[in-house]
């Protein structure tokens, strides 16, 4: 499977397949593989706060993701320092409504300047494309200026 390097200038970048299409709107970055079981989206905020980063922010983002869309962890949230900041990533459940995805994972990154959230949305983990949408998310790193 051949990567490109996607970037979106001043804020992340993550390796991307051929297969997988990228659309961008105002608010977020989606990213969709051809066989369209998977997404993945891509947002990015402005951090407001005068402090420094802290593993609390990326919790943070990731928490309050999860109780709006009312998703059940799965195990606990990982997390680590980074040359960019604080990384937190976590497995969840669905809400179990049909037209809602059943597995979702979610990952944020809190920067000094900037805080990206980016989710991966799938019904079947054994896929082709939840694996490397899996390493899309693994690859996602903060582009700050």
């Amino acid at each position: 499977m051949k990567l490109d390097r996607w970037i979106q200038a001043g804020q992340f970048s993550l390796d991307l397949p051929e297969s997988w299409l990228v659309s961008e709107t105002e608010d977020c970055t989606e990213i969709i593989p051809s066989a369209e079981d998977a997404a993945i989206h891509v947002s990015v905020y402005k951090r407001t706060l005068l402090e420094p980063p802290s593993f609390k922010d990326a919790i943070s983002l990731i928490e309050n993701f999860s109780d709006k869309n009312d998703l059940c962890q799965n195990a606990n949230l990982k997390h680590r320092s980074s040359a960019h900041g604080y990384t937190c990533t976590g497995f969840f459940s669905g809400s179990g409504e049909a037209s809602e995805p059943l597995f979702w994972v979610v990952k944020s990154i809190a920067g000094k300047k900037i805080a990206v959230l980016a989710t991966l949305c799938s019904d079947n983990t054994e896929a082709q494309t939840y694996k490397e949408g899996l390493s899309i998310l693994g690859s996602l790193t903060l582009e700050e200026i």
